[in-house]
Order: structure tokens, then C-alpha cells, then sequence
């Protein structure tokens, strides 16, 4: 099941969001996700600075040439569950909303699956030559949710959300300003991957994604 809320928060809290992520946000909350495909490795998470672009860039060449060879693999920036307590950022003010029981009924209005916690929640950031390679998030929960932040995002730019079932079919979501996806994990064509953005991409893909149990 795969259900795409339009217009998911009001606009003009969305563009605070945005406009807090582009313009406020540090530079080094972000982190480069990089899993390479090699037997035995562990995620990297690797501080964006320019101190570190060889590395990432190294580290990238050796996901990219797994991904050719069917291996799961990924690179994009994301923020990790760092925070003080009590921290009033506009990212933690948004997982505390993810959180709520209010957005918990929203989900069981929706889907018809009743949920109660959240496993895991984070922000994303997909910058030229990023992608996520196929694979299911059923391990993670009930409902996996996407709440896109992305502005002015045509389809040329790539950073598409793409779900493929079990006849090959591919079902793909623009990831469309203050929109939520919402999709079920123990449907059998959970499967899915955003497709590589585009060299120069001139705006962000940003997003919040979590899983829900």
C-alpha cells in the first residue's frame, strides 16, 4: 500500500522548514551516508566538510561500481540522532511531530494499520550523484513515511521515489513540496529506490523520513 498526502502541513510551516534546512541548518549536522556494497562493511557516516571530499568521493566510486553488480547500495547526505535534549531546532521540532499521537492517528486513518512508536527518524539531503539502490525496509517497522521538503523539483532532476513489484512494474512518486508518502513494509512489493540526481542539480532533494511500528 502506497498513499501520497499532498499539501501534508500547512505551507507556510513547510517553507520554514525549508528555509531553515538551505539557510540555518550547519553544514556539519549533515553527514555523508555512504554504503559501499562490500562484504562485511558497515555504514559510513562521514562529516560533510571539504577536508573530507576525497574520501567521500573514493568511498562513492567503490558504491557506484557495486550498484552495477546488484548490490544494495547508497550515498546521500543525512542528520544522525545527535541532539541535545531539549534542543528546539526546526529539525527536532519535526520528530517531535512525527512522534505524536496525532500523527500516529493520522497513519491508522490512512492505512488502517494501527501504530504507536517510532524506530527511527531522520532528515536527507540527495546532492548530485546521489542515489539509494533497491531493497525493502521491512526489517524496520509497520509503515515507513517520506515527508519531501523538496522545492521546484521537476522529474529531470532524477531523486525520483520509485517502488517496484513483482512483475517488474514501476510505480514512481515525484517528491513533491510538503508532501507525505506513506507505504506498508509487509506488503510484498515494498521494494523501492530513488533514482541518482543529476550532476549540478540546482535546487536540494531534502526529506524526513522514518519507519513506524
Amino acid at each position: 500500500m502506497k498513499i501520497k498526502i499532498p499539501d501534508f502541513l500547512s505551507r507556510t510551516k513547510a517553507i520554514k522548514l525549508h528555509d531553515w534546512y538551505v539557510n540555518n541548518m550547519p553544514d556539519w549536522w549533515w553527514s555523508k551516508a555512504i554504503r559501499s556494497g562490500e562484504e562485511g562493511e558497515e555504514v559510513e557516516y562521514i562529516e560533510l566538510n571539504f577536508g573530507n571530499i576525497s574520501e567521500i568521493e573514493t568511498k562513492k566510486l567503490v558504491a557506484r561500481k557495486n550498484l552495477s553488480k546488484d548490490k544494495f547500495t547508497y550515498s546521500f547526505n543525512r542528520t544522525k540522532d545527535d541532539h541535545i535534549d531539549g534542543c528546539e531546532c526546526k529539525e527536532c521540532e519535526l520528530k517531535t511531530y512525527f512522534k505524536s499521537k496525532e500523527f500516529m492517528k493520522i497513519v491508522k486513518e490512512s492505512t488502517g494499520i494501527e501504530v504507536s512508536e517510532i524506530t527511527e527518524s531522520f532528515s536527507s539531503w540527495y546532492d548530485s550523484g546521489d542515489w539509494l539502490s533497491i531493497h525493502s525496509d521491512k526489517p524496520n517497522g509497520k509503515v515507513a513515511f517520506v515527508y519531501q521538503l523538496s522545492k521546484d523539483w521537476i522529474p529531470e532532476y532524477g531523486g525520483l521515489l520509485n517502488y517496484k513489484d513483482d512483475d517488474g512494474n514501476i510505480t514512481s512518486f515525484l517528491p513533491e513540496f510538503n508532501s507525505l508518502t506513506l507505504f506498508t513494509l509487509d506488503d510484498k512489493n515494498s521494494f523501492h529506490y530513488v533514482s541518482e540526481v543529476i550532476k549540478d542539480c540546482p535546487t536540494r532533494r531534502l526529506a524526513h523520513t522514518g519507519w513506524l511500528k
